[in-house]
């Protein structure tokens, strides 16, 4: 990916098996499927517990998809049990995954992201670390976007990406 200086929509980094011109929406789609699968199956394994969501979900290996799961579950509070295991310990504090679920989260919310009208822009990358400023936007609305900072982190001798940090920018 070329940096530019100007914001990309919110498409997650192209893995081996993803082409470049596959739309957010597809892979949005293919997340809320699987994270409906993941709640049914959750509820069909334990039916007594069936009111608190698995929060147990194997998190991404790649940032982006990363962020965009998190954006997808937590910041829009949907399925919001399937986040708890996108973030580090650290952001989830004490709570317990039947609290998280609550869905009294230590961030803003934004709810009906407009998948095809929001984006972001890379404001730095390391080794085991990814710091994007992210811009959203309503479905159907006109407003301005509102901007966000997100750092995703691979914590050390791990595979998979967690969001670290995520707040509202000025």
């Amino acid at each position: 990916m070329r940096s530019c200086g100007r914001p990309r929509r919110a498409r997650p980094y192209p893995s081996r098996t993803t082409s470049r011109s596959s739309s957010i929406g597809t892979k949005l789609t293919w997340l809320g499927v699987l994270a409906g699968a993941l709640v049914a199956a959750t509820a069909a394994a334990a039916p007594a517990r069936a009111s608190v969501p698995d929060c147990r979900v194997t998190p991404p290996t790649d940032p982006y998809a990363t962020a965009i799961a998190f954006l997808a579950t937590a910041v829009e509070r949907r399925h919001v049990g399937i986040s708890y295991g996108l973030v580090l310990p650290s952001l989830r504090g004490a709570e317990t995954c039947g609290e998280w679920a609550s869905g009294k989260l230590p961030f803003p919310v934004f709810r009906r992201i407009d998948w095809n009208r929001s984006g972001y822009k890379v404001v730095t990358q390391g080794r085991g670390q990814v710091v994007l400023r992210v811009f959203l936007r309503h479905v159907g609305g006109n407003a301005p976007p509102k901007w966000f900072i997100m750092d995703v982190r691979q914590p050390e001798g791990d595979t998979h990406w967690l969001v670290g940090f995520f707040d509202v920018v000025g």
